[in-house]
């Protein structure tokens, strides 16, 4: 790639992002006066330095969505309510989990449905602890999707 190539794919690119020059900088540990002078074909940018650019560009305007399926997650929420999180991060019925009054790994409670497991605790700091398996007998699928909005997290049914 040339050098007026490489200015202006990397000023297209850097606008699309919607990235500032200052910003572009630095991320990619290029001073924002060499950014400028690359963009308006005013100094030349070595093969590295171009590479390192587009890729980082590459990378901010990335429009197309990924899939990724896990056997295996566990999170903690700063929240004593394992109902919320039920409801609100599983987007499930309380009433479809089976309460027991003993707990995993120190916490005092756990409600499960299947291999879906929400402990709980009275104390802050352990917080809630949700924990998914996607085992032989799970109906539901763990996975997480995005695009450059954002990370979404979804449970489903496998098909």
């Amino acid at each position: 790639m040339n050098n007026l190539e490489f200015a202006l794919e990397m000023k297209n690119k850097r606008l699309a992002s919607g990235l500032s020059q200052g910003e572009l900088a630095s991320l990619t540990h290029v001073s924002r006066y060499s950014i400028n002078r690359f963009e308006n074909g005013k100094a030349n940018a070595s093969k590295e330095t171009q590479n390192i650019i587009l890729r980082c560009l590459n990378y901010y305007i990335c429009d197309k969505p990924f899939y990724l399926l896990v056997d295996y997650l566990s999170v903690r929420f700063p929240t004593t309510d394992a109902l919320e999180i039920i409801r609100k991060v599983l987007g499930m019925k309380a009433d479809y989990f089976i309460h027991y009054d003993y707990g995993y790994y120190g916490y005092k409670e756990h409600y499960a449905y299947g291999e879906i497991k929400v402990m709980a605790s009275d104390d802050e700091h352990m917080g809630v602890f949700l924990e998914l398996k996607r085992g032989r007998l799970t109906q539901y699928g763990i996975c997480f999707t995005g695009t450059e909005q954002g990370l979404v997290f979804i449970l489903e049914p496998l098909s």
